[in-house]
């Protein structure tokens, strides 16, 4: 069969049954359509390398674990090793591609492009087009779940903000960003503060700190240190969101969930978040 993608048409032979796959959401796509990948993202921040949310579907003992979701460097010498007959690579591999797919047809999909797509392309790639729509249909379900059991969130506005270093925040600022689209089917949206925010990479300074308030706040940081020192912030200290408890401080793993989601995913982050989410939807607005 012949897969469109960013980097035009790839053309594979043959079912494939040694996969490849260099960003964590192809691994959980893969997991999810019931195939083990021969090589796989590794997580940085969790034992073991396996994300929360794919324990016990990775077989971490027979895929070997690559680049992390912060180094995209990786060895084409070890990939090569790995005998693929597909590889799924999408950012881990920009200055590689040429090189990867001599040694493999290698899928890199656009960077809009939706888990819906992602799934039903790989499932069409790897031969396993049968459970697709099902596994769409069940994520989107658990979704839906959410928004029939906490209708008081429509309306509600959210903001996302990672802590990046001492002093340092990144705010999810762009409408197309998944996570925007995420609160978006919860009937939820981004805060005027970060709508706001004019730099491309949604950098924010401490002087303007009040732009991350909105009805929810999600917070993470590379470093815990410091979340701890920001919160110690007068102007932090005085957030709406922080005075009434709207707000859910996540690990990293759980904000890369969010911006960058699967059918694996959801049900991890409602756990994490749906207890403050029934808060917010309570209040009136």
């Amino acid at each position: 069969m012949t897969i469109d993608t960013e980097k035009g048409p790839v053309s594979i032979d043959r079912k494939p049954t040694r996969v490849v796959a260099l960003t964590r959401d192809y691994v959980d796509t893969l997991l999810v359509l019931g195939i083990q990948p021969v090589g796989a993202n590794r997580s940085s921040r969790t034992e073991g390398g396996v994300y929360p949310w794919q324990k016990g579907l990775l077989d971490a003992g027979k895929a070997t674990l690559l680049n992390t979701d912060v180094n995209t460097d990786f060895s084409l010498e070890k990939v090569a090793a790995l005998r693929p007959d597909l590889i799924l690579a999408d950012w881990a591999a920009e200055e590689q591609y040429d090189k990867l797919r001599q040694i493999a047809p290698t899928l890199k999909l656009p960077g809009d492009t939706t888990w819906q797509d992602r799934v039903r392309t790989v499932a069409r790639a790897t031969g396993t087009d049968a459970r697709t729509e099902k596994i769409v249909t069940d994520a989107e379900a658990e979704i839906s779940r959410v928004k029939q059991k906490l209708p008081g969130l429509a309306g509600k506005t959210f903001t996302m903000a990672l802590v990046i270093g001492p002093g340092q925040l990144i705010v999810v600022s762009d409408q197309s960003d998944f996570a925007v689209k995420f609160f978006g089917q919860l009937g939820m949206n981004l805060s005027a503060g970060a709508k706001a925010i004019t730099d491309p990479d949604g950098q924010l300074s401490l002087e303007k700190l009040d732009a991350i308030d909105a009805d929810y706040l999600l917070i993470s940081a590379i470093n815990q240190q410091d979340l701890d020192d920001l919160k110690k912030n007068p102007i932090y200290q005085r957030l709406g969101a922080i005075r009434d408890g709207r707000v859910s401080e996540l690990d990293v793993e759980t904000i890369y969930a969010v911006r960058l989601p699967s059918p694996l995913t959801f049900p991890y982050v409602f756990q994490r978040i749906e207890p403050t989410l029934t808060k917010i939807a309570a209040v009136r607005s």
